[in-house]
C-alpha cells in the first residue's frame, strides 16, 4: 500500500479547495471505505456458500468498474513530473526516507507514528483475529464480529475527525495511544463478549490515527516528495510486522494468544510512553515561546 491515494487527495484539496478539509475528507473516505468492507464480509460469507467463485467474480466487477472511473480522475499539476525508471525509483525512495527524518523538529513526531503505527499493523494482521478465537468466537460469530468492528470503524472515522478538530492531533494521539496499550494489557483479564467490545473499541481508533498520521505528514513534507515519504513511512510501519509476525504466532501457539497481547502491550508501553512524554515537553516548550 503506496500511500498515493491520500497524496492524491491532499494535493487536489490544496490546489482547489484548501488542505484544511483534508481531515473532513479522509474521514468520509475512510467511513466509505470500511462501511463496504464490513458489507463486502457478509456479502461475501454469502456468495461463498453458495458457490466459492462468486465472491472473486463479484471482485473483478467492481475491479473493472473502478478502472473505468479512473480513466476519468483529473489530476492535480505536481510540482515536479519526470520519467520513471529504476535509478529514480531507488533515487526518489532514498530521498523520501530522507525527507521523512530530516526535519529535526518533526522527526521524533515521525518515530512515534512509526512505532505507533507498528501496532496498529500487528494487532489488524495477526493478534486480533487470534485473540477473537481465544475469546471464544466461531467461524459464524468471527464475520459477525469483524463486520461490526468495520462498521463501528466507520462511525469512529466521523466522530474521531471531529474529536480531533476539537482538541487536536497531539492530544488524540497521546489518548489514542494509552487506550491502544491498555486495551492489550488487560487481554488475559477478559473473554466472550467483553473481549469482542475490547477488539472493536481498538479497531475503531485505527482510521483516527490514520488521519492524524496522514495530516501531520503531509503538512510537512513538500509535495514533490510527498508519495515516496507516504510509502517510506507505510514501509517502517510494516518493518516491525514483518520481523516479529513468525515469532507472535509461534509464542501464540505456546502461551495463547492473550499473553503474547498482554507482553506486547508491556513492550510498547516502555517504547510509547516515553515519547508520549518528550512529546509534552515539546508541546509546552512550543507553547511557552
Amino acid at each position: 500500500y503506496s500511500f498515493t491515494i491520500e497524496s492524491l487527495l491532499y494535493e487536489s484539496l490544496k490546489q482547489n479547495w484548501g488542505e484544511e478539509r483534508y481531515h473532513k475528507v479522509l474521514a468520509n473516505i475512510n467511513s466509505i471505505m470500511l462501511a463496504t468492507i464490513a458489507i463486502s464480509g457478509i456479502l461475501g460469507g454469502f456468495l461463498y456458500s453458495i458457490n466459492p467463485r462468486y465472491p472473486f467474480y463479484l471482485c473483478g466487477i467492481f475491479n473493472i468498474f473502478g478502472m473505468v472511473i479512473s480513466f476519468f480522475i483529473k489530476e492535480p499539476n505536481i510540482t515536479n513530473k519526470v520519467k520513471l525508471s529504476l535509478n529514480l525509483y531507488t533515487d526518489t525512495l532514498i530521498n523520501g526516507t530522507k525527507q521523512l527524518f530530516g526535519n529535526k523538529n518533526f522527526r521524533f513526531l515521525v518515530v512515534l507514528f512509526i512505532t505507533i503505527g507498528s501496532l496498529v499493523v500487528i494487532s489488524e494482521e495477526v493478534l486480533d483475529y487470534s485473540l477473537s478465537v481465544q475469546f471464544g468466537f466461531d467461524e459464524k460469530a468471527l464475520g459477525i464480529l469483524f463486520a461490526i468492528v468495520y462498521l463501528f470503524a466507520t462511525v469512529s472515522s466521523q466522530i474521531g475527525n471531529t474529536i480531533v478538530n476539537k482538541i487536536g492531533n497531539y492530544k488524540s494521539i497521546i489518548l489514542l495511544s494509552l487506550i491502544m496499550i491498555f486495551s492489550f494489557l488487560i487481554s488475559p483479564l477478559i473473554s466472550g463478549v467483553t473481549g469482542g467490545i475490547i477488539i472493536l473499541i481498538r479497531n475503531s481508533l485505527f482510521p483516527v490515527f490514520n488521519i492524524i498520521s496522514y495530516t501531520e505528514i503531509n503538512k510537512n513534507i513538500e509535495s514533490k516528495y510527498r508519495t515516496t515519504v507516504l510509502s517510506a513511512f507505510s514501509m517502517f510501519k510494516q518493518v516491525p510486522y514483518v520481523i516479529s509476525a513468525f515469532f507472535i504466532g509461534y509464542l501464540t501457539d505456546i502461551f495463547t494468544a492473550v499473553n503474547v497481547a498482554f507482553l506486547l502491550g508491556i513492550i510498547f508501553l516502555i517504547l510509547i510512553i516515553p515519547q508520549l512524554i518528550l512529546l509534552v515537553k515539546r508541546k509546552t516548550a512550543t507553547i511557552q515561546r
